[in-house]
């Protein structure tokens, strides 16, 4: 199952950028476009944080924090820049819609995209923001590919 149309890699999990590290995949695709995810997940909650409406940190988008198991083990999975249509509390099954992609802009060019972030365990992990500033501080984070969530 597709999580969303990914038409293009727009940033890489673990790769370096003038942000720091990135926490997760980027799936390029378009505004509007649904997103799901191929297992049960339990919404631990939807948040409007700075630096997920753009590249500007102090500009405000949803991010949707949700409680998994994948082939027995526990993970947080985070979905950046989204419309959210669901809320915390909330049991998704596999296939259905969590949100639709969020506009996002860099310097008024829109490059709308789903940040997908991955952690090992349970909760909101510590510094779930979409970027580290250490390599050790990685620990914990899992690339999306590397569970099939491509």
């Amino acid at each position: 199952m597709k999580i969303c149309n990914d038409n293009h890699l727009y940033r890489s999990f673990g790769k370096q950028y003038s942000d720091g590290i990135h926490l997760g995949k980027d799936y390029g695709t378009f505004v509007g476009d649904e997103v799901r995810f191929p297992y049960i997940i339990k919404i631990i909650d939807c948040i409007y944080a700075n630096g997920y409406g753009s590249l500007n940190p102090s500009t405000k988008g949803y991010v949707v924090f949700a409680d998994c198991e994948i082939n027995g083990q526990n993970y947080n999975v985070n979905f950046g820049h989204i419309n959210p249509q669901v809320k915390k509390g909330d049991i998704i099954k596999p296939g259905d819609i969590i949100g639709t992609v969020a506009s996002f802009s860099n310097h008024g060019e829109i490059l709308p995209h789903l940040h997908l972030g991955v952690h090992v365990g349970h909760g909101i992990p510590a510094s779930p923001w979409g970027y580290i500033k250490n390599i050790s501080d990685l620990n914990g984070w899992i690339n999306p590919v590397s569970l099939g969530l491509a």
